[in-house]
């Protein structure tokens, strides 16, 4: 393998055995004091920055870095060139000739389908209504479920009608057949957004295909435009949002026509709301103009099928009373049933048709199912080859947060999304000590944590996250983002290590931590080994500063 090859170089072989070296420090210091780097280690220019980061960390009293791909998720070494593994390489050793230890960001649920997508989550299709025709058997869609004023006609009132806008005559307005909107930053500055709205019945879980055509002129945050589905009567309440991908394919700021489609789940829901728009970012009003037309809502069978053992296809005749042979009776293929010669399904019958569909409704790409077997070869695989191009660390960052989706396998058993995250945490540890029995473990907070995302509904994962804290192994660290003074009080409770990952780009995220820490630690908290310091926008302008505030509170060890 070509990363073993790196491994050669003389200098790092010198280096493999020198590690950065503790002291003792007074128990409230922070012996933890590391840096996050997101960053493209294939980009000469992001190795240079990556340098001056840790020179200037280490500087400052930084001891460790947490180094991440420039996607902000983990470490991709399938479609790493030479080039990428020689400049880990050389971060490393300058990290070790700094005294800094150098920590791989990665073990992320996404990383698996993308090397095994038949492994991805998927959503449960009941009872799909198929009709024959011919040799063929396609879905037999349901007229109450097609929007109303696809093209955006004006009512009585001048507004689409049968649709709600945001700010109607001054966002929102027709413009021939299309809806035109106009400067949501402007109209509506306090919340930016300008979306229109439908409400339409569905039949509980079933596969729909939502698509639009839009056209853009001078957007100044083309981002924004989106597409959401949210249930109505059943859980969960988001069904689309695909923060990545929000129309399914990039929108330019000026463009002609193009269509956008997506897919989505209704699962428990009788009844759902599709909005089409633009959601402004906080502190970032769109201006420019969007205009919507041709929008479409179907059912769809059969399309973005995810199959294994596990998840099979079921056709039967619609009352359900009889259950047909899959390559006798049918052959299933991409949105269709093809029927072979001697087939027992009638001509002109109505069939039920049971599948899962890939569930990408929230990420680009979905995460895997984390309680199949194969699950965690892949993840013993991916993590091994980090691991010796880290020159074998003694700590590895598990990428465990806002896990959108997951739980939905019918063949894995777990009681509830609690258990399901605790079993995923506990055998992650599993895997990654059977690796380097050496290592310190850290994971994210937000979904073990009841105060952010373990949770009775989360998103779409399959059942109540209540409980998920009860995977977390002894002596794994968890690292708090989010919950306040309450979520450090919790982990404390149960005796779990922690440090705190700070700033976010905002320099009072530091002063609200320091102030929740010493509230928590006011109620008798004790655990909170450091601090991280956690930028999304790779600005490190504030290393110097953010040390210096942890200097004044006294928690700063040297």
């Amino acid at each position: 393998m070509r990363y073993t090859r790196l491994l050669l170089l003389p200098l790092v072989l010198l280096l493999l055995g020198l590690r950065p070296t503790a002291t003792a420090l007074p128990v409230d210091a922070f012996t933890h004091r590391y840096i996050l780097v997101f960053a493209n280690l294939n980009d000469p220019a992001q190795v240079d920055q990556t340098l001056a980061v840790l020179a200037r960390g280490a500087a400052a009293g930084y001891n460790g870095v947490l180094l991440g791909d420039s996607n902000g998720e983990y470490i991709d070494l399938d479609t790493a060139s030479d080039a990428y593994l020689l400049n880990v390489t050389r971060v490393r050793v300058r990290a070790v000739a700094l005294g800094l230890a150098l920590i791989p960001y990665s073990y992320n649920p996404r990383q698996v389908t993308y090397r095994d997508p038949s492994l991805a989550e998927a959503l449960p299709v009941r009872g799909t209504p198929f009709r024959v025709t011919g040799a063929t058997a396609q879905v037999e869609g349901d007229p109450a479920t097609a929007l109303h004023n696809a093209r955006f006609a004006a009512g009585a009132d001048g507004a689409p009608a049968g649709w709600s806008v945001d700010g109607p005559g001054i966002i929102a307005r027709v413009d021939g057949n299309a809806l035109c909107l106009q400067d949501p930053g402007v109209g509506d500055p306090q919340h930016g957004t300008g979306r229109a709205i439908q409400q339409v019945p569905v039949m509980p879980y079933r596969a729909y295909e939502l698509s639009a055509r839009v056209k853009t002129a001078a957007l100044s945050d083309p981002d924004t435009v989106k597409f959401y589905v949210a249930g109505v009567d059943g859980a969960p309440e988001t069904l689309y949002q695909n923060r990545f991908l929000a129309l399914g394919a990039p929108v330019a700021a000026t463009q002609e026509w193009t269509r956008y489609t997506v897919r989505f789940n209704s699962l428990g829901n009788h009844a759902v709301r599709v909005y089409l728009g633009i959601w402004s970012r906080a502190g970032h009003g769109v201006r420019g103009r969007a205009w919507f037309t041709d929008v479409a809502l179907r059912e769809v069978g059969l399309e973005g099928t995810v199959r294994r053992a596990s998840l099979p296809v079921t056709v039967t005749s619609f009352d359900g009373k009889t259950t047909y042979r899959e390559g006798d009776d049918y052959r299933v293929a991409e949105g269709r049933l093809t029927l072979p010669a001697g087939s027992a399904i009638p001509a002109g019958a109505r069939l039920a048709v049971s599948w899962y569909l890939r569930a990408d409704m929230l990420e680009t790409t979905p995460p895997a199912n984390a309680g199949l077997a194969r699950y965690d070869v892949v993840q013993r695989e991916l993590a091994t080859r980090v691991d010796t191009l880290f020159g074998h660390p003694d700590a590895f960052m598990i990428n465990y947060d806002e896990w959108r989706v997951g739980n939905w396998d019918p063949s894995t058993g777990y009681a509830n999304g609690g258990a399901y995250l605790a079993d995923a945490l506990t055998r992650a540890t599993r895997v990654l000590h059977g690796i380097n029995p050496r290592y310190e473990l850290f994971v994210w907070n937000d979904m073990y944590d009841p105060h952010a995302n373990a949770v009775p509904q989360y998103c779409l994962m399959h059942g109540d996250l209540s409980g998920a804290w009860e995977g977390i192994p002894p002596e794994t660290v968890v690292v708090t983002w989010t919950g306040g003074a309450a979520s450090l009080q919790f982990f404390a409770d149960r005796g779990v290590p922690q440090l705190i990952a700070g700033y976010y780009d905002d320099p009072d995220n530091v002063a609200g931590w320091q102030a929740a820490l010493k509230e928590a630690e006011g109620h008798g908290a004790r655990g909170v080994r450091g601090f991280v310091y956690t930028t999304w926008a790779h600005d490190y302008s504030r290393l110097e500063a953010v040390a210096a505030q942890w200097k004044a509170a006294g928690r700063w060890g040297e």
